[in-house]
């Protein structure tokens, strides 16, 4: 059985594959995944709606507030 960080990298490059092979008319500009226990959702965004001058922290903190509110956020710490 594959350890998370490698089944997280694995699917990484995937979606990483996907994107790049799919038509640049149907790319999308955002993958917004939430992973709860062992289940998760998945939602892309494409670029109707998109603002390219949002800067990227900005963008990521605003759609997470939109997701969870004021909730606290735990985040995985980086092995590296």
């Amino acid at each position: 059985m594959l350890d998370d960080d490698t089944l997280c990298a694995e699917l990484s490059d995937e979606i990483l594959n996907l994107w790049y092979t799919v038509p640049s008319d149907q790319k999308w500009n955002a993958l917004i995944v939430t992973v709860s226990g062992n289940t998760f959702d998945a939602r892309f965004q494409y670029a109707e709606g998109w603002d390219e001058s949002e800067d990227e922290t900005d963008r990521c903190n605003r759609m997470v507030k939109a997701k969870f509110g004021d909730k606290p956020i735990t985040y995985p710490t980086d092995p590296l």
